[in-house]
């Protein structure tokens, strides 16, 4: 499913959806409006009606065809990656009285959008925070936590030492570039203070201009957006990622994919997903960029800790992130799934 435009007649459709939506009637989530104009809402119906499934699995977008997709036999699981509410009150933390303004239009919005939540049959969310959000409000509808899997090898091999730091994120994302400020601006300088050929890599879109300006003698490189980002996970000393503490989100992909690929993580606390990381351990969970600081240098410094760290961030990964993991969660705890035969046997990724 490709992203929203970013176009301004996207832009201005979604705003205009924040705003019926935040003061009328309306039950869907204002980034659903786009994917409706797409033409995806038809799609969906149409495809339900040809090969009439006994289960349809939709993002949360589209919750609002829950009673036509049911009325053509199917039950209906929602699946959340973020949810909108949720997000907005992230971005209101940190944002100026004008923006808060219409961040308070978009969480109202996907607050009457979630109605549309009470009609599925089984809701899927991403963490802990979601679990706590839905379970609270939908009290007819079975919520089920199931983590945002990744691909994890069966086996993996830590990098080479390195002194890269890196940070791959949409920088247009508010929360992401506070966090490239945080490491290049916070935390390198302190970790260059014991580690001198320490530097920072910035892989992704959006970043503005004035950080390239702010950052022009600064040891850190910007690849923008690139095809593949597996590399950078393979080579770097450590993924580095602390958001402001405000910023309480499942935990973001780039993260599960560091821990994939056995890099060594550091992250915020709020970042985890509330998933039980041993901290020190699987990974270094902090808020503060001294002890963020003086973590890394360490990880830098003592290869055997850097490679304990990073292996056991791999098998916590493929314990709670793998396909397989994933697998077993819905299969044990799923009502929805429980009441059918199925065969998973074109998803296992046992080739490794």
């Amino acid at each position: 499913m490709p992203p929203p435009s970013d176009s301004l007649t996207a832009r201005f459709r979604r705003t205009a959806s924040f705003l019926v939506g935040a003061v009328g009637i309306v039950a869907i989530d204002p980034f659903g409006v786009e994917f409706r104009h797409w033409g995806f809402d038809a799609a969906i119906l149409e495809t339900t009606e040809k090969l009439r499934p006994d289960v349809v699995v939709l993002r949360s977008f589209f919750a609002h065809l829950a009673p036509e997709i049911q009325h053509l036999g199917a039950r209906v699981v929602a699946d959340i990656h973020d949810a909108s509410p949720l997000m907005a009150r992230v971005l209101e933390a940190d944002s100026r009285r004008l923006s808060r303004s219409g961040l308070a239009l978009r969480r109202r919005a996907g607050e009457k959008a979630n109605r549309s939540l009470g009609r599925v049959d089984e809701l899927w969310v991403p963490s802990h925070r979601e679990l706590k959000y839905f379970r609270s409000r939908l009290s007819g509808v079975y919520v089920l936590l199931v983590p945002n899997g990744v691909e994890v090898s069966a086996t993996s091999k830590i990098s080479p030492p390195s002194d890269e730091l890196l940070l791959v994120a949409n920088f247009g994302w508010p929360p992401n570039l506070a966090a490239a400020d945080t490491l290049v601006e916070r935390v390198l300088p302190l970790v260059r203070a014991r580690r001198p050929q320490a530097h920072a890599t910035l892989v992704g879109r959006d970043l503005p201009p004035d950080r390239l300006e702010r950052w022009a003698d600064a040891p850190v490189r910007w690849e923008g957006a690139v095809a593949h980002v597996t590399p950078y996970f393979r080579r770097a000393g450590a993924l580095v990622f602390l958001p402001p503490s405000s910023a309480q989100t499942p935990m973001p992909l780039k993260v599960a994919e560091a821990l994939s690929w056995a890099t060594p993580v550091v992250l915020s606390d709020g970042s985890t997903g509330g998933f039980p990381l041993r901290r020190g351990e699987d990974a270094i969970v902090t808020d503060d960029p001294v002890e963020a600081a003086r973590a890394i240098a360490e990880l830098l410094s003592d290869r055997q800790r850097r490679e304990r760290i990073g292996l056991a961030g791999h098998r916590w990964a493929r314990d709670h992130l793998s396909r397989q993991a994933i697998r077993s969660v819905i299969e044990r705890e799923s009502i929805i799934v429980r009441g059918y035969d199925h065969t998973w046997a074109q998803y296992d990724d046992t080739s490794g």
